[in-house]
């Protein structure tokens, strides 16, 4: 029996990010007298729509989205964990009762150390042993927020919370190699899971000449998007036709830096079943990550979640990315998608459209799919 932990809430049908993956691998790996202990997390998302498919037990802390308290600024994950402390002492005897046989704490994080601290709490007042599952580096989270007053408290949670986890899981090589270096543990690695095959329309025309990014508009990926914007402009300005569509919730960031590109169009309230839609439609997928050395620990430990949309549609994939990256070490590796490291490597790509030479690119996604981001991979893993 487990208790999933998520510093994220699956959700049934929507989310994001870390509420995706999360979602998915409790769908592929949960039994049903498993226990999901999370938090509202947004004010933006519905209690009722918190749980996943396999319909088990969800508990929901008092944090304060939930409790409709303001944001607090610096002082906000402070009170969120005495709101955790207060509603875990007052929820101990019944969540307890629900615990039959040998039961372990799985922790599923992404880079706020609050959660780790709330994750002590956790084992402390079950008496419960854990594993972790880790998706972002902590300390290199609050350097690029600009957090640098918090990094040695970062760096004592993470190497007390490795050496008491059972079991650690990674979510990439990179990852891997990253907490082995700083803190001596070795982790399982365990790749996101992918959409389901049979959520996407076979049917749908593909726009020819499509491109599309989904994700944040932040330091990981605004540079090389940047330059695959300008690439685009002057490509077209020879008679090519190519355009760039984003889904992305950072509308303020996308109307300040893109807006003046007429070849360049965004969704920034897609909802899943669009996005699918999208993905299918167009005609190529755009992976982009930071050639910047301040990101360059970020890219190679972060995997991005989009690529499972596009392996399950069968889309190709453009990697725009050092060799470094996370994603193009699994492609290269694996001989699948299309990687370029510079504008004229990406320009010849763009050019050429090597994907409708050969098809061959789409029985290595469905190996890779299969081998990797399946859920009875994830579930072999974890079992």
């Amino acid at each position: 029996m487990r208790i999933f932990f998520c510093e994220s809430p699956p959700l049934k049908g929507e989310g994001i990010g870390m509420s995706v993956l999360s979602s998915r691998l409790i769908d592929a790996v949960a039994q049903s007298s498993d226990i999901v202990i999370t938090r509202l997390e947004s004010k933006k998302n519905n209690i009722n729509e918190i749980g996943t498919g396999k319909g088990i037990k969800s508990y929901i802390w008092w944090d304060c989205a939930r409790l409709r308290i303001p944001y607090l600024g610096r002082y906000n994950d402070k009170i969120e964990i005495l709101l955790f402390k207060i509603w875990i002492k007052f929820k101990k005897k019944e969540i307890l009762t629900q615990i039959s046989g040998d039961c372990q704490i799985m922790a599923l994080c992404g880079s706020n150390i609050s959660f780790l601290v709330r994750l002590q709490i956790l084992v402390e007042v079950l008496h419960l042993s854990y594993s972790i599952y880790v998706v972002d580096d902590f300390s290199e989270s609050l350097k690029l927020s600009g957090k640098c007053e918090m990094l040695n408290e970062a760096n004592y949670l993470a190497m007390k919370t490795y050496a008491g986890a059972q079991r650690v899981y990674s979510i990439c090589p990179g990852m891997n190699e990253h907490i082995w270096s700083l803190y001596g543990r070795q982790s399982i690695i365990l790749y996101p899971i992918s959409d389901k095959i049979d959520g996407f329309i076979t049917d749908l025309k593909v726009v020819r000449g499509q491109i599309l990014y989904v994700g944040s508009l932040n330091l990981l990926y605004l540079n090389p998007l940047h330059e695959v914007a300008k690439l685009i402009d002057a490509m077209n300005a020879l008679g090519f036709i190519w355009t760039l569509h984003m889904i992305t919730r950072d509308k303020a960031i996308f109307e300040q830096e893109f807006s003046r590109y007429k070849f360049l169009t965004a969704d920034h309230n897609c909802s899943r079943n669009r996005l699918r839609i999208e993905v299918q439609q167009s005609e190529v997928l755009l992976l982009p990550y930071s050639f910047s050395e301040k990101t360059k620990i970020m890219v190679e430990t972060s995997f991005p979640s989009k690529f499972m949309d596009a392996v399950c549609a069968r889309k190709p994939i453009i990697c725009f990315a050092p060799a470094y990256a996370s994603i193009s070490r699994h492609l290269n590796e694996n001989g699948a998608g299309y990687h370029a490291e510079s504008t004229m490597e990406l320009a010849n790509l763009l050019k050429m459209r090597p994907w409708d030479l050969d098809d061959s690119w789409m029985e290595k996604y469905n190996n890779l799919q299969i081998k990797f981001h399946s859920e009875q991979s994830a579930y072999l893993v974890i079992n």
